[in-house]
Order: structure tokens, then sequence, then C-alpha cells
């Protein structure tokens, strides 16, 4: 990947093209240098390439930024030009959680007590859009094991507020994120979690074993050029 963003950056000089830059942020972001992967998506943006699958991994930039708004409007215009944009819907899910772990008061956040306080407007919406988005996204497909991880946060934290049912729906997306590959071990440290404790199944879960890893790779930012026509 180092070559490869080297060989781009070379070109880019030479001929600076929207479908360069666009592909020298996808490998920027590959390469965990974030702020860079933005300044390459956006230059792409100005020069026209405004495909789903730039404002989408500009988008997840941004998120990784904590940059939630600028993520946000990414989003949403990458599913406006692409509706079945599967990282999209993921990526929003995620988002989503953020948003509503930072709305919850910290005494809830990080443990429930067992007092129902009424959810904020902000927390409840942050809640249903982002359960919402993590079930498009697993009706899209691939699943991996983080996804389910995401859901299963959400519906944990919305059954403690919104609707007590939705626990259940936690407890079924953990085991399908165990089953996938994700580890069980670190279930009880989770704050979101908290209320499925005394739960004959996540007691099992938090005993269990991983399942075999997911071999559906988890896809939050995607090649912008595989999609796009020269």
């Amino acid at each position: 990947m180092n070559l490869a963003a080297a060989d781009l950056q070379t070109a880019d000089r030479l001929a600076p093209r929207g479908q360069t830059k666009a592909s020298l942020g996808y490998c920027l972001s590959r390469l965990d240098q974030t702020r860079e992967a933005i300044h390459y998506y956006r230059q792409a943006l100005d020069l026209g390439l405004t495909s789903a699958e730039v404002y989408g991994n500009l988008g997840f930039s941004y998120l990784k930024l904590h940059d939630l708004d600028k993520a946000l409007d990414c989003l949403d215009r990458a599913i406006q030009l692409k509706p079945d944009f599967q990282a999209a819907h993921h990526n929003r899910a995620r988002l989503f959680l953020l948003k509503a772990q930072a709305a919850l008061p910290a005494r809830k956040r990080l443990v429930g007590h067992g007092k129902r306080a009424a959810p904020s407007r902000e927390f409840s919406a942050s809640l249903e859009q982002g359960m919402a988005a993590a079930h498009r996204a697993l009706e899209l497909g691939p699943r991996p094991a983080d996804l389910y991880f995401n859901a299963a946060c959400l519906c944990a934290l919305a059954g403690t507020t919104i609707d007590g049912r939705l626990l259940d729906a936690a407890l079924q997306h953990l085991g399908d994120a165990v089953a996938s590959g994700y580890n069980p071990q670190n279930l009880a440290s989770v704050a979101a979690f908290a209320p499925l404790r005394d739960r004959q199944r996540f007691t099992a879960l938090c005993a269990s074993r991983p399942g075999a890893a997911s071999p559906s790779e988890t896809i939050r930012v995607v090649d912008p050029i595989g999609a796009v026509v020269p």
C-alpha cells in the first residue's frame, strides 16, 4: 500500500485528476493517515469526482476523527447517490452510536444503576436512526462481527430507555457477533451491556469461544474507482 501511495503521488504531481486523488485518499485511509486522506478526497470532489464512494470514504474519515457533523453530511450524501451503499449505512450506524453515547448522562453511560431517567430527544433519535442504519447494513451484507456488535450496542442502550424488548434483540446480535469471530472475553467490560449482565444467555456468551472468523471482511472504506467509469 505504501508503494501504491507513492506511485499515485507521482502520478498526481504529473497530471492531477480526480480519480488519482480519490485513489490516493483511499490508499492513505488504508494506511491510517486520516487527515491526509481527507485532503485528497476533498480535492477529488473539487475536481468533479462526486461519487458515492468518495463521499462515503470522506464520511468515514471524518468519523474516525469524531467530526460527527461533517461525517453525517458526507454519509447522507453518499446514500442519496447510492441507496444500497452498505459501507455508508454501516458507518452511519457507528456514527449514531457515538452520538447516543455522547448524549447519555455520564452516570448512565458508565453503569446502569436501575434508574430509568427519561431519555433526551437527541438520545432517542440517535438510537432510532442508528438501529435503522444497522438494520439496513445487515440487510445489504456482508455481515462482519463488528456490525453485529454495533447493532447490539444500539439495541442494548435502546432497551434500557425506549423499549425493554430490544434487549432480546441485543442478545441476538451479540450471539451473531461471537459466531462471526468477535472475542466474547471483551463483552463484560462494555458499559452498554450492563443491563444484560444478569441474563443467562449473556453469561453463556461471555464464557463461550469465538466462532470462526467471519468470511466477510469489514468494509467501511471502499476503493472509490472500482465503480467509477473513466
